[in-house]
C-alpha cells in the first residue's frame, strides 16, 4: 500500500517488531499457520467481522489485489516477507550514513540549522539528505521538494511548515523555528552590574571605572554615554517604524533600512533586538550604537552591554 501511495525506504520495512513499548512477537507468522495452531491445540479465537470488509484499503488489497498477484507468482506473500526483511537492513544502513553526512554537513548555531549550499549539493542524493532533515520538523514531503528547489533561488525565498522555516541566505539554507523569541520585553531598572537572561541569550552591564577605548569594542558590546542613558531602560524586539541615528551619522535611519544595509537575512531581522532610552533607541543590539550616546570627549561615566550567547562564560 505505501508504495502504492508513494514512499521512502523506511515505508517499505512493514510493521516493527518493536516500537516503543509494544512487541509484536508474532509478526513472523502467517494467518494460516497461527489458525492450524489453533486448531491442532484448540486454541478459541474470534474473527474481527471488519476483516471480511472492503471499507478499508488494506482489507481491500489483502481480499482482492494479493489473491490476484498470487495467481501469476505463487509465492508472492513469501518473498514480500524476505523483501521486508531485507528493506529493512537496507534502512538502517541508509540512516547510519545519513547521520554521519549530516553531523558533518550541518552547522548547528543557537536552535538555528545552517546547511552549506555548495557542499551540500555534493553529497550523494543531496535531496533525500534535505527531506531527512526537514521531515522530522513537520515538513511535508512536497514542502521538501520545494524547499529543495531553493538552491536555486535568491536570497530571501523560504518555504516554511507549521512549526519552522528554511530560508536561502546566499549560499547558505538556515533552517530555524517560527515564533522561536517570545515578543517579551525586559525593564533595566539601574546601571549597576549585572546579567539579564534573555530568550537564547544573555544581556551582561558593567559600570565602567575609566573611559575604554572605544575602537576596541566588538559589535556585541556596547560602550554608551551613561549621561545620556534615561532610566530605567527597556530591551525590547524591533518594531516597524523604529528608527536610530547609526554612530558616525547625524541623520536618522529606520532600522529595518539599516538591517537591509548590514544584509542581515529575514530569519535575524525578526529577532532583532533594541535598547531603548527614553523614547530613543540606544543600540541595535549587537550591530551598532546610537550617535547620540558615543562617548566624547566630555564623557565620565561609561555603562559597558555585552550580548552574549546563552552557553557562553560571564
Amino acid at each position: 500500500m505505501h508504495l502504492s501511495k508513494g514512499t521512502g525506504i523506511r515505508g517499505l520495512t512493514g510493521i516493527p517488531v518493536k516500537n516503543d513499548y509494544i512487541r509484536r512477537p508474532l509478526l513472523f507468522a502467517f494467518r494460516k499457520d497461527i489458525e492450524h495452531y489453533a486448531q491442532e491445540y484448540g486454541v478459541h479465537w474470534r474473527t474481527d467481522a471488519s476483516n471480511n470488509t472492503n471499507d478499508y484499503t488494506r482489507n481491500h488489497f489483502r481480499l482482492h489485489v494479493v489473491p490476484e498477484i498470487e495467481k501469476v507468482y505463487p509465492s508472492f506473500v513469501q518473498n514480500m516477507a524476505q523483501n521486508v526483511h531485507r528493506f529493512s537492513d537496507a534502512e538502517q544502513l541508509y540512516h547510519h550514513a545519513v547521520q554521519l553526512i549530516l553531523k558533518k554537513l550541518l552547522l548547528h548555531k543557537s536552535n538555528e540549522i545552517h546547511i552549506p549550499v555548495a557542499l551540500w549539493l555534493k553529497q550523494p542524493a543531496p535531496a533525500a539528505l534535505l527531506f531527512e532533515v526537514l521531515h522530522p520538523l513537520g515538513f511535508s514531503p512536497d514542502q521538501c521538494s520545494e524547499a529543495f528547489r531553493l538552491k536555486d533561488s535568491d536570497s530571501g525565498r523560504y518555504v516554511q511548515s507549521a512549526t519552522h522555516r528554511v530560508l536561502k541566505n546566499r549560499g547558505w539554507l538556515i533552517v530555524s523555528e517560527l515564533g522561536g523569541q517570545q515578543d517579551n520585553h525586559f525593564l533595566i531598572e539601574s546601571p549597576k552590574d549585572q546579567t539579564i537572561q534573555l530568550p537564547g541569550a544573555r544581556l551582561k552591564i558593567n559600570k565602567m571605572v575609566t573611559v575604554p577605548d572605544i575602537r576596541t569594542a566588538a559589535p556585541q558590546t556596547a560602550l554608551l554615554n551613561m549621561d545620556e542613558l534615561e532610566f530605567p531602560l527597556l530591551w525590547r524586539k524591533v518594531k516597524p517604524g523604529d528608527y536610530f541615528y547609526p554612530l558616525g551619522m547625524e541623520k536618522k535611519k529606520k532600522i529595518s533600512r539599516f538591517l537591509i544595509d548590514q544584509k542581515v537575512p529575514l530569519h535575524e531581522k525578526e529577532n532583532t533586538w533594541v535598547l531603548v532610552s527614553g523614547n530613543r533607541i540606544a543600540w541595535v543590539g549587537g550591530m551598532r550604537i546610537d550617535h547620540r550616546f558615543r562617548i566624547t570627549e566630555n564623557t565620565h561615566q561609561v555603562l559597558r552591554f555585552d550580548l552574549l550567547p546563552e552557553n557562553a562564560g560571564i
